[in-house]
């Protein structure tokens, strides 16, 4: 009967051990739970974020590359105007110097009858 009551006894104790301990588990395990599930919330918001910002990026890089095209048909507009003064300028000094040679004669002339 003494080696009944001590067995019960022992049952007894072990079952209130695994009770404590599963308990013990549980808490721990939806603390984990918990802490995961905060982890994820923050991990889905900071994919939103990324992807907003990339959405955001790509705008910005479209916006960025048309301006350059603009730019380098400007700089194209500006290469070939500056060429045609460039290859003309001998030709257009030259010019230049036989009107101002012409005036000259011209003015010579004509202080020649105002005498």
């Amino acid at each position: 009967m003494a080696d009944s009551q001590k067995l019960e006894d022992e049952a007894m104790t072990q079952d209130l051990n695994s009770q404590t301990e599963y308990e013990d588990f549980m808490k721990s395990s939806n603390r984990g739970l918990a802490q995961d599930l905060k982890t994820k919330a923050g991990m889905e918001e900071a994919l939103a974020m990324a992807k907003m910002d990339l959405v955001s990026t790509k705008a910005d890089i479209m916006s960025t590359l048309k301006i350059l095209e603009g730019l380098h048909a400007y700089k194209g507009d500006l290469h070939k105007s500056c060429d045609f003064i460039s290859n003309n300028f001998e030709a257009r000094q030259s010019a230049r110097q036989a009107e101002m040679e012409a005036l000259a004669e011209a003015k010579a002339i004509l202080s020649g009858m105002k005498s």
